[in-house]
């Protein structure tokens, strides 16, 4: 049985150093299947669980014929709908390792998209008389709560399978290339998921190396036969492209794919774009801001949610605005200078949640139990609720919903100077949440490694953006808000 090896998150690193091909024998797990083939169980699971929610729906809105509808025949449809979407959007993330509140959104995603094409068919052939607004917004809500449940107690049990290492998607064999005997004298430890069968080690100084890589390749020959090798793991420099080159042509009739890992002096490398000039293949170190369409859609994006959370959170604000003033009275709103886009300045709106409002050469970052902090601002600053004036900031085109987080100008000037790259924030608007926030790093940086921490984040989000990764961020945002003891 065959599984699809993930190996983007692979640091290379092998055994101790033998003279001789060496292998060893791991503890053989109990359960494998390979992630299409769980994917196809959990889309089933979907299926089922949908279909169920027609059932549901008609139990519980039971009418006397012929008046009673049949909402199997919209559970299948919108079953149908929903499968289409979620193959097309990469769905069913417990299989393929994906971050279990991403496979809540795209579910989510996939199921929202599969009630308006149901909604659209249903008024195409005039068949809506049949069926009650009541009804299918309760099939409707039933089954986002039923895919839901199912996502969470298949990542639940897959978690819990991976923990105890009981669970395999793929069985690999690692032949490790040893330029010197201490070349990797760590022993790599494989990913959830991934069952080390044997290690091969090779000194490629060996007189017999062609006659080793002959012995490793009779072994393979037989774990394959045996259905016992999914892949084969290659550990090597990638400066010694003639051994490599050695190795595959003994091992390269064998059918198993064959994966080279990443050599440590280049794994840096593997979290870069690849560019394809011609012939050759190049990394992109940095990436240009936004081109012009990436633009217009992230700022359409901004627009409509800014809109849709203004409205819904204004009672929010004002009682906010009513308790500062009962507090502390004036002034309401903190403003401070920030850079922007192109490192422009301009003026952040927060809800006031200090007895200062410092803004100039010397601004010291809030700290736990700060003197400074009121009350009233103890609360906003917990929960989030003074970053809120920012949605204005945002219709103003000033900041983006998500982004790296601007900086006092002070804490930027400071940094700048010995980070590098810390100006390349500015090749985006800067966001009220971004990719460093949703990864555990909100708050104070209250030393040097967590502010390199937050940019590193911030410089992967920029040369990885997608709409699709800004809803991520803000939906992971939500999750976060009132569970994240950083912010203070």
């Amino acid at each position: 049985m065959r599984g699809n090896l993930d190996v983007s998150d692979i640091n290379l690193a092998a055994g101790e150093a033998s003279e001789a091909p060496a292998s060893s024998s791991f503890p053989v797990v109990t359960w494998r299947i390979t992630r299409d083939a769980l994917s196809n169980v959990l889309m089933l699971s979907h299926g089922i669980a949908i279909v169920g929610c027609g059932g549901l729906t008609d139990l519980l809105l039971w009418r006397e014929p012929p008046f009673r509808p049949d909402y199997s025949q919209v559970s299948i449809a919108s079953m149908v709908f929903y499968v289409l979407v979620s193959v097309g959007i990469g769905n069913f993330p417990a299989a393929s390792g994906t971050k279990v509140s991403v496979g809540y959104l795209k579910s989510a995603i996939a199921w929202l998209a599969a009630v308006l094409l149901l909604a659209l068919v249903i008024l195409t052939v005039r068949s809506g008389g049949l069926y009650s607004r009541l009804g299918l917004t309760a099939f409707a809500l039933a089954g986002l709560v039923a895919v839901t449940a199912v996502n969470g107690l298949a990542s639940r049990f897959i978690a819990v399978r991976l923990k105890k290492g009981s669970i395999a998607f793929a069985r690999v064999h690692v032949v490790t290339l040893q330029t010197h005997p201490t070349q990797f004298d760590v022993v790599w430890v494989p990913p959830p998921g991934i069952e080390v069968v044997e290690r091969h080690f090779i000194p490629v100084s060996s007189p017999e190396f062609l006659e080793q890589c002959r012995d490793v390749r009779a072994i393979l020959q037989r774990s394959v036969a045996k259905g016992c090798c999914d892949q084969i793991l290659l550990a090597a420099s990638w400066q010694d492209a003639g051994r490599i080159s050695s190795l595959l042509r003994e091992i390269g009739p064998l059918p198993a794919p064959v994966v080279l890992l990443a050599d440590p002096a280049f794994v840096g490398l593997s979290q870069h774009r690849r560019i394809i000039l011609g012939d050759d293949v190049g990394f992109e170190l940095q990436s240009a801001p936004l081109g012009l369409s990436a633009r217009w859609a992230k700022r359409a994006l901004d627009v409509v949610a800014a809109t849709a959370l203004i409205v819904p959170l204004g009672p929010v604000m004002l009682l906010a605005i009513l308790a500062i003033w009962l507090e502390t009275g004036s002034p309401i709103l903190f403003r401070q200078d920030r850079r922007g886009f192109g490192g422009v300045p301009f003026k952040i709106l927060k809800f006031r949640s200090m007895t200062v409002t410092e803004n100039g050469a010397d601004i010291p970052q809030a700290q736990r139990q700060d003197p400074r902090i009121t009350r009233v601002g103890h609360f906003l600053r917990r929960t989030s609720i003074d970053e809120l004036p920012q949605l204005f900031n945002v219709l103003n085109g000033e900041m983006s919903l998500v982004g790296p987080r601007p900086h006092a100008m002070a804490h930027d000037d400071y940094y700048d100077r010995f980070i590098e790259h810390y100006a390349f924030r500015h090749h985006v608007k800067p966001g009220i949440t971004g990719w460093a926030q949703v990864n555990g790093l909100r708050g104070a940086t209250e030393t040097s490694e967590l502010m390199r921490s937050r940019i590193e984040h911030d410089l992967w989000y920029i040369n990885h953006w997608s709409i699709w990764l800004d809803a991520k961020i803000i939906f992971l945002t939500a999750l976060k808000v009132f569970r994240d003891d950083n912010a203070y």
